[in-house]
């Protein structure tokens, strides 16, 4: 199989709308000596994230800016006081102070441009925050269209403070998406999902002559939901066989977050990431 993932070597940041679709460009060749601990059998690590620096690696990611989607309370900014690499670990922290208009602020990046994968597994392990109104989220965006919801959405995980012992997964589709509360969702009971670290990841599955493409979504390894490629399904029913990019996030509030207790911010209000890492299956199977 040829490799599906593609990094693009310019540098510099690239300022992004939040609700922003990317384009379907072909991939250039990938890293060399890509190799090892796949989660899954018969597949090869691709590209990885260890966030291992002082800050952040603009070669891969992009920083949002600005007011957010969805009823959020947040503005996102770039500065470190929301976003910023320590310990080895990409940290985004929300705060209670006024910006743009909102009560709150956070942070918010993604890879769009600059990595993208059709098929393939994605992971991260990632430390929660607590407290009601919060709703941090690992995530992705397709190429294949200008707009959402016809360039597809994964929602790899999704936590809020309201529902503490439950992260949640969801696809959206030009069919069935948030927008006309149709689309396809599934969540996992996890006892320590906030302020202890756990993985998340999705198995991307192509559509081939003898089996069905599937997405499944896993949490610490183990598969927790799963949803089949509708047999004939057009882009508007399964847009998942375009590029993906990955999207990392800590809103306040919203249509999901809900109401905020602003007790929470007497403390340091976290999301950290420990790593992103993708594979893609090896060519031998």
């Amino acid at each position: 199989m040829k490799r599906v993932l593609y990094t693009l070597a310019a540098a510099g940041m690239l300022w992004l709308l939040p609700t922003a679709c990317g384009d379907d460009r072909e991939p250039a060749s990938g890293p060399e000596g890509s190799d090892s601990d796949a989660p899954i059998e018969g597949y090869t690590k691709y590209w990885a994230e260890e966030f291992d620096g002082t800050t952040l690696n603009t070669l891969n990611w992009n920083i949002e800016t600005g007011l957010a989607a969805n009823q959020e309370l947040q503005y996102y900014t770039d500065r470190s006081e929301n976003l910023r690499v320590e310990d080895g670990c990409l940290v985004i922290e929300a705060r209670k102070e006024s910006m743009g208009g909102r009560a709150y602020t956070s942070a918010r990046i993604n890879t769009k441009g600059k990595v993208q994968i059709k098929y393939g597994y994605i992971e991260a392990r990632i430390w929660l925050p607590a407290g009601q109104g919060t709703w941090p989220a690992f995530w992705m965006m397709g190429t294949g269209a200008s707009s959402w919801p016809l360039c597809g959405e994964i929602d790899i995980m999704e936590h809020v403070g309201k529902t503490p012992d439950k992260v949640t997964h969801a696809l959206h589709t030009m069919n069935a998406n948030g927008n006309n509360g149709r689309n396809w969702n599934g969540s996992t009971t996890l006892a320590e999902a906030e302020g202890h670290w756990n993985t998340y990841g999705l198995l991307w599955e192509q559509e081939t002559d003898q089996d069905y493409g599937r997405i499944t979504f896993y949490v610490n390894g183990e598969p927790s939901t799963w949803k089949f490629q509708p047999q004939g399904a057009d882009e508007y029913e399964w847009p998942f066989d375009n590029y993906f990019y990955v999207i990392l996030n800590l809103a306040i509030g919203g249509t999901m977050g809900g109401a905020v207790n602003d007790a929470i911010f007497d403390d340091a209000v976290l999301m950290k990431v420990d790593y992103v890492r993708m594979w893609t299956r090896s060519s031998a199977q």
